[in-house]
């Protein structure tokens, strides 16, 4: 696959402008030239910050905006290839292949593996471009590939689609496609050890429960956003679900990532204190939430939760290693005079609000203090330890 020197020359001349003042220069070109002029710039705007190797390399070409919106990251998927280490992998479900290329860094020999023919064909371009000159492609689906491949490797990976054929998101592993159970047996006929990514809206209780020979589970957020869970599945593991190892990492940089690892046996045998907000207030990074370490968290940090379903902790000294946000409390109010005193509070009526188990949304919050965003000050809506109702007047402290 290759574009025309016209098409690159005006991907070139326009990358930098909106895509809306793009269509409008691009108006006296054919329909055909013009759709895929946008969508390049649209794949190169994009690429800036999700894949800046991709960025930097000349004549990359991008796949369409969902498949684009559905690929990992570049930071992502490099942290998930040093995850994993051997000679040879197979990439079941390559999509735009941005996993596979992180992959072909760490491992010898990588094979992608793909039925969208006009995906490989960009992708076999792009893997040319960026010389990564270990990688062997194939048009072909999961099973079929499988069954006539006659060699062994180290790992195989999969990120299976989470959509159905009505385009409708679907709720568990099983439904995905393909469908991992189904293919556990021919998979460990080919490979030892399987690395699995779902999306982060998959329960992990559920998931654990549905799989057989889960040896890991990373939960992957970047700067606090969840962006994916992987399952490595050993053949003939025998771990027990509630003992095996759950990992809540926190990408910050590529100089601060945040790790939490425990277990769902240790998450229900954890001691649990309650209290109501003391000088400092603490709220858990994504992963760890998606994790479920409500009790695990509080007792490795000597904290005290505000309520059963108010996931805030607090202390009166201060945790500066917590991995999340910390917070000074200034006020408590509590009752049904709290919006009322919370404006008064705010002299300039500006603050960053967010609520945890509390009645009303940020929204409403808002709408009835007439408070707008921004500003140092945040106001914390939250639910305490009698069942009572309090806006937390707070600054945040960053560490």
């Amino acid at each position: 696959m290759q574009l025309s020197p016209e098409i690159l020359d005006l991907i070139e001349k326009y990358k930098s402008l909106p895509l809306s003042e793009i269509a409008l220069k691009l108006q006296r070109y054919p329909i055909d030239i013009r759709a895929v002029v946008l969508d390049q710039i649209h794949g190169v705007q994009k690429a800036k910050e999700k894949l800046p190797t991709y960025f930097q390399t000349k004549e990359i070409i991008y796949p369409p905006k969902l498949n684009l919106e559905q690929c990992s990251s570049e930071q992502t998927a490099t942290y998930k290839a040093n995850l994993i280490e051997g000679k040879s992998l197979i990439d079941l479900t390559g999509g735009f292949g941005v996993d596979c290329w992180a992959f072909s860094k760490r491992f010898e020999q990588v094979y992608y593996v793909e039925q969208n023919e006009g995906l490989v064909d960009m992708v076999s371009h792009n893997f040319e471009k960026l010389k990564s000159h270990n990688i062997q492609t194939y048009k072909d689906n999961a099973q079929n590939f499988l069954e006539n491949f006659t060699q062994t490797v180290d790992w195989i990976y999969l990120d299976p689609a989470r959509r159905d054929s009505q385009n409708k998101a679907v709720a568990q592993i099983r439904e995905t496609e393909p469908n991992i159970i189904e293919m556990m047996s021919l998979i460990f006929q080919k490979t030892d050890n399987i690395l699995l990514k779902t999306s982060p809206m998959f329960d992990i209780g559920q998931a654990l429960e549905q799989l057989n020979f889960v040896q890991k589970v990373w939960v992957i957020s970047v700067e606090n956003e969840c962006k994916e869970v992987l399952y490595w599945l050993k053949k003939e593991n025998i771990s027990k679900q509630q003992e095996v190892e759950i990992e809540a990492i926190n990408i910050i940089s590529e100089q601060i990532i945040h790790s939490f690892k425990s277990t769902k046996s240790n998450e229900e045998n954890a001691l649990m204190m309650y209290s109501d907000p003391q000088k400092y207030l603490y709220e858990p990074n994504a992963s760890i939430m998606k994790a479920g370490f409500f009790k695990n968290i509080a007792q490795r940090f000597e904290l005290s939760k505000l309520h059963p379903n108010t996931h805030i902790y607090t202390s009166d000294i201060l945790k500066k290693d917590f991995p999340g946000r910390i917070f000074e409390v200034v006020e408590v109010l509590r009752g049904n005079t709290a919006l009322k005193e919370i404006q008064k509070c705010l002299p300039l009526k500006k603050a960053n609000i967010t609520t945890r188990n509390y009645p009303l949304t940020v929204e409403q919050i808002r709408k009835q203090t007439k408070i707008q965003e921004g500003g140092s000050q945040w106001v914390l809506g939250m639910t305490l330890p009698d069942d009572s109702k309090a806006l937390i007047l707070a600054k945040r402290i960053l560490v």
